[in-house]
């Protein structure tokens, strides 16, 4: 087993020095070797668990040298009471044509979905999730605008709504509810005028804020925890959706590929903001197309398919989408 353990260790495609260069970190030497040794026992946990139900784990992404629960420190989502979530809605999805599967990143032959963004160690999920969705919609809704050139300011959400809104708190974590009650009251501007920089910034007086690119009308919430066929129907007519999630399995930290379930995720203890743009089916397993906010070195570049038939990590829980979104 141990010669094995090595023989795995020296063909991974990243080591532990490869890893510290890609991802440009400057440690001690203290730290050095504490992060070598977290690295050397998620690597343990790499080769006893992947490929377990299909889920492939690796340690190229950017968490491989946190432990579980410093990566689930960076899990910043805010819970929101039933009375502060914008109204819930029961969807008549029985009379529409929902194909079976359906992609985003390749519909009508054409990608409507931005390269995923990164987060780092700024809690805020919830504003990139936010923009991910409404980028999408906007490079939907208007042809001039094309992939990756057109995308919206996280920055403005996450410096902006920060103690002015409830349940929004900067890189120390927000909310769905809130990010989007922003956007519907102020409006957002593109990111080159208010740029991420991976904390907290200073929001500018309410008549110096950049010109404002998008607006939006009629936020709406549904649980479709026992309804697959509704959260099919809003992901297909609303261009994707925003929802939470249970992220904090070390099977997630890791995730490198593959239908991810995990028996121990939780479907009401939700801590994490995504995106989702599609969903389909493989090898009789249906799936969510999940959109992250981790970077495109971690999952399937950025991505991450959830299975979709039992509210895995209860992504069906609580689904936010946006009536019209369009131009300021």
């Amino acid at each position: 087993m141990l010669i094995l353990f090595c023989l795995i260790f020296l063909s991974y495609s990243l080591t532990f020095e490869n890893w510290v260069n890609r991802y440009n970190k400057q440690f001690t030497t203290a730290e050095l070797l504490r992060r070598r040794a977290i690295y050397i026992d998620n690597l343990n946990y790499v080769v006893e668990h992947s490929g377990i139900n299909g889920v492939q784990l690796s340690l190229d992404g950017p968490y491989a040298t946190l432990t579980n629960e410093e990566y689930k420190s960076l899990l910043r989502l805010q819970s929101v009471s039933p009375n502060t979530q914008s109204k819930k809605k029961t969807v008549d999805y029985q009379d529409d044509d929902v194909p079976t599967s359906f992609d985003l990143r390749n519909y009508n032959h054409k990608n409507y979905v931005n390269t995923p963004g990164d987060q780092g160690n700024c809690g805020s999920c919830y504003s990139f999730a936010i923009t991910a969705y409404l980028d999408t919609n906007m490079l939907l809704n208007y042809d001039e605008y094309t992939v990756n050139s057109f995308r919206l300011s996280t920055a403005e959400i996450i410096s902006c709504a920060n103690n002015n809104y409830k349940d929004c708190h900067g890189c120390d974590g927000g909310s769905l509810s809130c990010g989007l009650q922003y956007v519907k009251n102020k409006g957002l501007c593109l990111e080159e005028q208010f740029k991420f920089c991976g904390k907290d910034n200073n929001c500018p007086s309410a008549n110096n804020l950049p010109e404002r690119a998008t607006e939006i009308d009629g936020i709406e919430s549904a649980s479709f925890s026992m309804d697959l066929e509704g959260h099919k129907r809003i992901i297909y007519k609303h261009g994707g959706s925003l929802t939470a999630m249970d992220s904090s399995r070390m099977s997630y930290q890791l995730y490198a590929g593959g239908i991810y379930q995990d028996s121990r995720c939780s479907q009401i203890a939700l801590n994490h903001a995504v995106n989702i743009v599609g969903y389909g089916v493989e090898n009789y397993i249906p799936y969510f197309i999940v959109k992250n906010s981790y970077g495109s070195n971690w999952g399937e570049m950025g991505y991450i398919r959830v299975r979709a038939d039992n509210n895995m990590c209860g992504l069906s829980t609580n689904v936010y989408w946006v009536d019209k979104v369009k131009k300021a």
